[in-house]
């Protein structure tokens, strides 16, 4: 079956009239005859290629994702050695019997437990010992596959040669030339993040921070764009921080977190000029540390919510923000992630405004045991930061909590928090909302137009900021339970809704001039 698709990818390769490119290989576009033979077939996909062309450009990537080489999923590189890599994660599901779906970290998986003689016995173990070598040969080919590096897979006449002949591929390709986890972040060179920012021009910048600068990356012939933010170099990031940054936004996959799609870690080289012009040039080394996630069509929070933003769109964005919390707070499995400089401007809203949390530059990790942590000194915004984090140095999940209160009192009165370094504007600014906001006309004067049941709505998100923003940790509630009170607000509008229509059946019943059995409606309460 392996070798049957291998010759019908290379016949696809090596069309003499036109080399035709698959895209879509998996297991579903492999049909089987009644002599068990494969086909290749669901060409909706594919593309012809000119066979000057080493590679061309794809504006649409719809692979789907388990089977897609990175650089047709992030830069829109279509190439022959797309299709190896597909072919590739098939044949390690082929002779795994597994599923990578079912695995974040499939092609590790193998690495670490399919290659040794008593683990391919386990896998067949009714097999003659001389085909266990067939078995190790596949592996290995598989391996060769989905390497990182495209120019290092085989093409099919190649697999199919090393079939025929029964031929070891010598040493297993080393684990760092291979992508070990499908959907991980992939590392770009510091030339190509570059090339797409057109040298970080300044038409590119789409945004400034603490840590750096945010551009707008657009990958040749590929409609989707990507965020590309450059760190300062004198931000005492060190190597191990940084490959442990990049570690922790990778393990993150929610609707309300912005996706990591690669990074770089590069040293470059530059010559620069001496101070007199006869000097000779001196080298300088300059580390380039960069993060590529998922472009936001529509910019940051603190663009729009100090506008006139619809209430229905304000909620919707408080309680995807909740959600982003959440999963920071007590998603992972092993540890709690607080972000620590949440802000209308860390928010960025996608093409149909959910909002995902970013900017992670500050972020610290506790265990699950811990409760809070001492920093050295705090960092972030002043007017966001927590009491206990800005006079104390304490960190905690609590400190995301008052920040989040922040920006929820701040998206209800599309009022910005005033700041000063002392934090005393932003005290002030409280003081004058615990006054006012829960008071009937106050609310009523901000949503003249509203219906009472969104009015409702505002009061909660009213409640819940001021809770957020008290200035005992303990007293402040966490994400989950904050949850839970927006998922009451829903059972409780569903409740009026069904206790209406009782109301309605009620009234019919009772106009009825008898009644042929007894009927009890429940209320929900």
């Amino acid at each position: 079956m392996i070798k049957g698709i291998c010759e019908g990818l290379h016949y696809l390769h090596e069309n003499d009239r036109a080399p035709i490119i698959h895209l879509n290989l998996k297991p579903a576009n492999v049909l089987l005859d009644a002599a068990m033979e494969p086909r290749i077939t669901d060409f909706g996909l594919s593309r012809l290629i000119v066979l000057q062309a080493d590679n061309i450009y794809c504006a649409f990537v719809t692979l789907l994702r388990g089977y897609m080489a990175p650089e047709y999923r992030y830069m829109g590189e279509v190439s022959r050695k797309v299709d190896i890599f597909s072919l590739g994660i098939l044949i390690l599901e082929i002779v795994t019997g597994q599923d990578n779906s079912t695995k974040v970290d499939f092609i590790d998986h193998v690495c670490e437990h399919c290659m040794e003689g008593p683990q391919i016995k386990f896998m067949y173990p009714s097999l003659e010992p001389e085909l266990h070598d067939q078995v190790e040969l596949c592996i290995k080919i598989g391996l060769e596959c989905v390497q990182t590096d495209r120019k290092k897979r085989p093409t099919a006449g190649d697999i199919i040669r090393k079939l025929e002949e029964g031929t070891k591929l010598g040493p297993t390709p080393s684990r760092e030339n291979i992508t070990t986890e499908i959907g991980k972040p992939q590392m770009f060179s510091f030339e190509l993040l570059n090339d797409i920012t057109e040298s970080f021009s300044p038409g590119r910048l789409r945004g400034t921070g603490g840590f750096g600068y945010v551009y707008e990356g657009i990958p040749h012939g590929n409609e989707g764009a990507m965020a590309v933010k450059r760190l300062k170099e004198k931000i005492g990031i060190s190597p191990k921080q940084f490959e442990n940054e990049v570690h922790n936004l990778s393990r993150i996959e929610h609707r309300n977190i912005v996706r990591l799609i690669g990074y770089c870690d590069e040293i470059r080289e530059i010559l620069s000029h001496g101070k007199n012009k006869n000097d000779p040039p001196i080298r300088e080394h300059i580390q380039e540390r960069l993060l590529c996630y998922e472009y936001m069509p529509k910019g940051s929070l603190d663009k729009i919510i100090y506008d006139n933003l619809d209430w229905h769109t304000r909620y919707k964005i408080i309680e995807g923000i909740c959600h982003g919390l959440h999963c920071l707070h007590e998603g992972q499995q092993d540890i709690q992630i607080a972000h620590l400089d949440l802000k209308p401007a860390n928010i960025l809203l996608d093409s149909d405004m959910v909002p995902k949390l970013a900017d992670f530059g500050m972020s610290r990790l506790f265990s699950l045991e811990q409760v809070y942590i001492l920093a050295s000194k705090p960092m972030g915004t002043i007017g966001y930061i927590a009491p206990e984090y800005l006079d104390h140095k304490k960190v905690s999940t609590k400190a995301d909590i008052y920040s989040f209160g922040i920006v929820v009192l701040e998206i209800v009165t599309r009022k910005q928090c005033p700041r000063s370094y002392a934090d005393i504007n932003a005290q002030h600014f409280i003081h004058h909302l615990r006054q006012n906001l829960t008071k009937d006309n106050y609310v009523k004067s901000m949503y003249p137009a509203l219906e009472a049941d969104c009015l409702q709505q505002v009061k909660l998100c009213i409640e819940i900021g001021l809770n957020c923003v008290e200035k005992e940790p303990t007293k402040r509630p966490t994400a989950r339970e904050i949850i839970s009170m927006f998922n009451q607000k829903k059972d409780s509008s569903r409740s009026g809704v069904s206790n209406c229509i009782v109301n309605v059946i009620e009234a019919w019943l009772s106009r009825l001039p008898w009644h042929p059995w007894p009927l009890t409606l429940l209320r929900q309460t």
